[in-house]
């Protein structure tokens, strides 16, 4: 699982919700207030709610023309990015493992090898779409060439984390977002998150051409020993005249 903030794209899950306006705000701080208020058992003594409010009312009139202001709202998508950050992780899948950029991008140029896992159920009548996957279900991600907004209520939460602009279209991209706390494995040295998966939802894998001898030789070793043994095992193969990436078994 990769939190948002260190994706390639910069502009992921860097986004804004629809402005508050002054109602909305008034009514959170007062929920705030009063939470504090009643806690207080010796402020309860003093002072009445009022009283209380009236002693506040600068400092609260001063966060609101901030939350409010143009600078604050200019730098909400970095904070929301890094919030979002230290709350989830995403797994990202594709629809397409034999296009030519993702190759180059996400297997190491061809040194890498491609997973491919079976997906047991998918909702078509939803947007975004969700399938089934052995890391959790899957939205459908949407490439559009406007930014998403949050809602106030956060209704359209699933919309917003699974879009992305046009460009990165070719990706054909599927992701599972989940919380950071529920990895399975964390390594300690850089604290790499992953999840784990049943070794029958494994359908295939597809080696790259430049992956080296020994590297090779360790995936099929632990492919043959650790319950995958009706995993396909492919390799591309690179059709130079119609410039396409052909899988083929391994020989």
């Amino acid at each position: 699982m990769t939190p948002p903030k260190f994706f390639n794209d910069r502009f992921e899950f860097a986004m804004t919700r629809e402005a508050p306006d002054r109602m909305e705000l008034e009514v959170m701080v007062d929920k705030v207030e009063r939470q504090e208020y009643e806690r207080d058992s010796q402020l309860n003594e003093a002072a009445s709610f009022s009283t209380f409010k009236q002693a506040r009312a600068k400092t609260r009139e001063a966060w609101m023309t901030k939350v409010m202001s143009k600078e604050y709202r200019e730098a909400e998508p970095g904070r929301m990015r890094e919030l979002l950050s230290q709350l989830w992780g995403v797994v990202c899948l594709t629809e397409v493992p034999n296009d030519v950029l993702m190759w180059s991008k996400y297997a190491d140029s061809y040194q890498g090898f491609v997973a491919e896992f079976i997906c047991d159920w998918e909702h078509t009548t939803y947007v975004p779409r969700f399938r089934g996957t052995p890391f959790g279900p899957a939205l459908k991600v949407e490439y559009t060439a406007k930014p998403p907004v949050f809602r106030r209520d956060f209704g359209n939460a699933a919309g917003c984390l699974s879009m992305k602009t046009q460009e990165w279209s070719y990706e054909q991209e599927w992701r599972v977002i989940e919380f950071l706390v529920g990895a399975d494995f964390v390594e300690r040295e850089k604290g790499y998150r992953f999840l784990s998966f049943p070794a029958a939802s494994l359908k295939r894998i597809v080696c790259g051409d430049r992956m080296s001898e020994p590297n090779r030789a360790k995936l099929l070793e632990f492919v043959r020993s650790n319950g995958f043994e009706a995993v396909q095992l492919q390799t591309i193969y690179l059709d130079s005249i119609n410039r396409a990436i052909e899988l083929r078994d391994f020989s």
